[in-house]
């Protein structure tokens, strides 16, 4: 459909009403297709909008619903392909909470995602075998990470695929031996796991050649231990984000490094710049990572302040992220100014969170932060401020959470009660202070 000049937007299948409600809204589809199993959900949703013309079910048909098996007997019906603009039709829109803020919708251009592809796949090309492939997918396709590498990179390149409908460590493992997987995609908290669980010494994983770990880093001793695991050639480490067509770096076939993400794409360039002033930084000095390319997005949708928070005048995407090149130009990320929190490599905005809590009656104020997780990354925190004569437990506050946000949002890291948030003369939130009391709770446990 998207050669067609159709525009795909993907949501996740857990999210509750009220999130479906701000993507759809923000988007307003012609046609949403979903599957059985969340039909009721989507529906109930979807049936208040007008410029919703009909809800496509793949799995068993329901009334009052177009039936995926229904749409391909087209009886060979042929549809001209129109003429568009590659660098300006949009073809993907990707949610993202960018560095600050909401989450956004990230204008993805035909350009952006075959520049991608391109450079990806000619990186890969020496250490692949186009045709003779197997991808294990428990990543899901609503993810920048799962839409291009499992449905893009990996059709492209011919490999098969092997689709999980959702995470359980045991299956996983048991696919890769029963499939004969060569190549695997994983996050963190997966890769750790694959390190220290004794459940993976009872399956054969030795068709694996090439792993690849994305969207938070993995460090360096956990990157060389896994090599030597699981006996494979290579462990791929990568960085970018969905303003960036998903991948900016990525190491090499050879002479890579445990702990870097890799060397900068070859149609990319990419600068260190000095946070306060904005100067160029040069190697091992650390600063926020800027690239510039023809895998930048188009911008955010209907959000041109944000855009041009995010894009220079110059073109360059200021990323949020703090890194450094060393002398042979492989790059290190080692802290992030941007607020989000990743919990098992997905986004969790703080101000989504906040902006709920400080609609309970009882909440004067809130902060929401990240607090390390060996397993998950980090999982997010709420610091709350209770109004005078209000008597709020933590649990009255998970509940109140409960039915706004999915599950993998949820206040895993805890609520702390205090009489005030720390803020700037501005209003800011000091989210850096509340990080210190949080790596101070951390030091004295040790």
């Amino acid at each position: 459909m998207t050669s067609l000049g159709a525009i795909l937007t993907t949501c996740n299948p857990i999210y509750t009403k009220e999130e479906i409600n701000h993507q759809i809204n923000a988007t307003q589809p012609k046609f949403v297709v979903t599957v059985e199993a969340v039909r009721d959900g989507v529906e109930c949703v979807t049936r208040q909008y007008q410029f919703v013309e009909d809800v496509i079910i793949i799995g068993k048909s329901q009334s009052g619903c177009t039936n995926f098996d229904d749409l391909l007997q087209c009886n060979g019906t042929r549809v001209e392909r129109p003429n568009f603009d590659s660098k300006e039709q949009v073809c993907l829109i990707l949610f993202s909470s960018g560095t600050t803020g909401l989450p956004k919708g990230v204008l993805l251009t035909h350009y952006n995602m075959v520049s991608e592809l391109s450079v990806v796949i000619a990186v890969e090309e020496s250490g692949m075998r186009p045709g003779n492939e197997v991808f294990l997918n428990f990543i899901p396709y609503y993810h920048g990470n799962g839409m291009f590498l499992y449905l893009l990179y990996s059709l492209t390149m011919g490999a098969t695929n092997i689709v999980h409908p959702n995470f359980d460590f045991k299956r996983v493992l048991g696919a890769i031996q029963q499939h004969k997987v060569t190549f695997l995609h994983l996050v963190p908290p997966v890769a750790l796991r694959l390190l220290m669980d004794p459940i993976v010494e009872s399956f054969d994983l030795s068709s694996l050649h090439t792993a690849s770990c994305g969207a938070a880093p993995l460090g360096a001793k956990q990157a060389k231990d896994l090599v030597e695991k699981l006996k494979i050639r290579t462990l791929r480490q990568g960085y970018g984000m969905t303003e960036l067509s998903v991948i900016a770096t990525i190491n090499p076939t050879s002479n890579w490094k445990h702990g870097s993400v890799g060397v900068v794409l070859s149609n990319m360039i990419a600068k260190v710049v000095d946070v306060e002033t904005g100067k160029v930084l040069v190697h091992n000095q650390s600063g926020e990572l800027c690239f510039k390319g023809p895998q930048v997005m188009k911008g955010y949708l209907n959000n041109p302040k944000a855009t041009e928070e995010t894009i220079d005048k110059e073109g360059w995407l200021h990323t949020g992220d703090i890194g450094y090149f060393d002398e042979d130009g492989h790059v290190y990320v080692i802290d992030r100014l941007k607020e989000l929190i990743k919990y098992n490599g997905l986004q969790v905005p703080p101000a989504e969170l906040e902006s709920h809590l400080l609609k309970h009656p009882g909440i004067a104020d809130a902060a929401v932060v990240g607090v390390p997780d060996l397993r998950a990354g980090e999982v997010p925190r709420a610091y709350i401020v209770i109004k005078p004569g209000q008597n709020i437990s933590p649990q009255d506050v998970h509940e109140y959470l409960k039915d706004k946000v999915a599950p993998y949002k949820r206040l895993r890291g805890g609520v702390m009660f205090r009489d005030s948030i720390p803020k700037s003369a501005s209003g800011k939130i000091l989210r850096r202070e509340l990080k210190n009391e949080i790596l101070n709770e951390t030091k004295s446990k040790l």
